[in-house]
């Protein structure tokens, strides 16, 4: 009885400290992140947007769990993304009108 409990309690553990879910402002469920510290650091994630065009206004770490990103692309629009932290991915996109 006390190995199983053991074997259970590691599995939930292991399970627990291998990704976090994050919700959005929406209430939707979007990409797990794994809780290893592997996260990005926010200059590899300026440096990612600026290889691709963008010119950064600002960036946060927000509650989230992902960067919030202020930029502006190549014609000055403003846009607002979500930044996954460890894969680089925009998991959300809204420009500012």
């Amino acid at each position: 009885m006390k190995h199983a409990t053991l074997i259970a309690t590691a599995a939930v553990l292991a399970i627990g400290s291998f990704a976090i879910t994050a919700q959005a402002s929406e209430g939707k469920v979007l990409e797990a992140i794994p809780a290893t510290g592997e996260r990005m650091s926010m200059s590899e994630v300026i440096g990612k947007l600026e290889a691709e065009g963008y010119r950064v206004d600002e960036i946060e770490f927000d509650d989230d769990g992902y960067y919030d990103v202020d930029l502006y692309d190549a014609d000055g629009r403003e846009i607002d993304v979500d930044i996954h932290p460890v894969t680089g991915k925009v998991l959300e996109w809204k420009a500012d009108d």
